[in-house]
């Protein structure tokens, strides 16, 4: 079970993160995000891990043949008589009792019931025993011991925030608060920063931090509707951030804070009943590095109208074709679409992935 445990905790962590961000823009939830892309990309590492812990339960299983097991001992090695434990006496095994069962009785098929049962209750007496260790390990007397993590706010500086890798990153390359021209301004020109009458988007004093950082600071703009505006700066200064928080992407960010209004038609997107998947689903995302799912080129593009309710075959068929068709990648690719995606060039895979994003028809 540790084996076990251990290689689905390693293979979930080697799914990129990139690439369950681009499933969350494209509206998912976690649950089809966990589902159809990171489970099916951390399959082989789990399933590593399982043969290897089956190879191991046998191989450990196997010299107990040769020490004192038997398929039934009359009496138990630990009683209460003394001295207690009586090492002359055989004893009996889990593991040995479903090798014994399953492949030495003459009727296979009739002790299969049994098979099942007695595997059933050797993983459930050691899934109780690792959940006590678990439990233990994270109990006031192992902190103190060192065995556990140290939670107690009294014994850290209140003027350090902790802060995770993702978001340490952030605070370095996003040392600049992004002050767009359109602002509140009262000495602008009208006559460069006309008023728009009816905005798409309306952005009201925003402020962002990672952690202890600032990033934006007091961002009030508008975005006019069926027109194209342009975050123009140096590296670093908050324009990702800045798209992020329109479709709350940055919501996925360990100690993310914001502060202010987004109103998307009207609508307040950080107000508590808000439907962020319902957001993501109207506010597309493109991302800066290409992420293509670890699927087939047809899986990937075909991935936002399966989530968004369209199944039959015809209809993703002629999604597919358009989106591949947009992205100019049809001829290229048409050959060979249940090839893997990630076998794309750079410039081809984020072509793609655009192309997916597209065809769900977001606001």
């Amino acid at each position: 079970m540790p084996v076990v445990i251990v290689a689905t905790e390693e293979g979930l962590a080697a799914v990129p993160r990139i690439v369950r961000e681009g499933s969350f823009a494209m509206g998912a939830t976690k649950f089809e995000t966990t589902w159809r892309v990171v489970i099916p990309a951390a399959a082989p590492g789990i399933l590593t891990g399982l043969i290897l812990a089956m190879a191991r339960a046998a191989g450990e299983v196997a010299p107990l043949m040769i020490v004192g097991m038997v398929k039934l001992a009359p009496a138990m090695p630990i009683d209460g008589n003394f001295p207690f434990l009586h090492f002359e006496r055989k004893f009996m095994h889990l593991g040995f009792h479903i090798y014994d069962v399953g492949f030495q009785s003459p009727n296979v098929d009739a002790t299969k019931p049994l098979v099942f049962a007695t595997a059933f209750l050797l993983i459930l007496i050691v899934t109780v025993t690792e959940s006590r260790g678990h439990l233990a390990a994270q109990s006031p007397a192992a902190q103190v011991c060192g065995l556990g993590r140290l939670t107690n706010p009294k014994d850290t500086n209140p003027n350090e925030i902790a802060m995770s890798p993702i978001a340490k990153e952030k605070s370095l390359v996003e040392p600049l608060a992004l002050k767009p021209q359109i602002s509140t301004r009262p000495d602008r020109d009208p006559a460069l920063h006309p008023e728009i009458n009816d905005p798409t988007i309306r952005i009201v004093d925003l402020n962002f931090w990672y952690g202890s950082k600032h990033a934006l600071e007091s961002i009030s703009l508008e975005v006019e509707k069926n027109k194209i505006t342009a975050f123009i700066g140096p590296s670093g200064c908050g324009k990702s951030t800045l798209l992020r928080c329109i479709n709350r992407m940055n919501d996925l960010v360990d100690e993310a804070r914001v502060e202010g209004k987004i109103l998307f038609d009207g609508d307040d997107i950080y107000d508590r009943n808000a439907d962020v998947n319902y957001l993501r689903r109207r506010i597309g995302m493109v991302f800066q590095k290409s992420n293509p799912f670890p699927k087939s080129i047809y899986e990937n593009v075909a991935y936002g109208p399966r989530i968004h309710g369209v199944h039959r075959r015809s209809e993703l068929d002629t999604i597919v074709e358009k989106s591949l068709r947009g992205a100019a990648l049809w001829d290229e690719v048409k050959d060979r679409l249940h090839d893997s995606a990630l076998g794309l060039s750079g410039a081809n895979s984020s072509a793609s992935a655009s192309g997916a994003r597209s065809r769900w028809s977001p606001r």
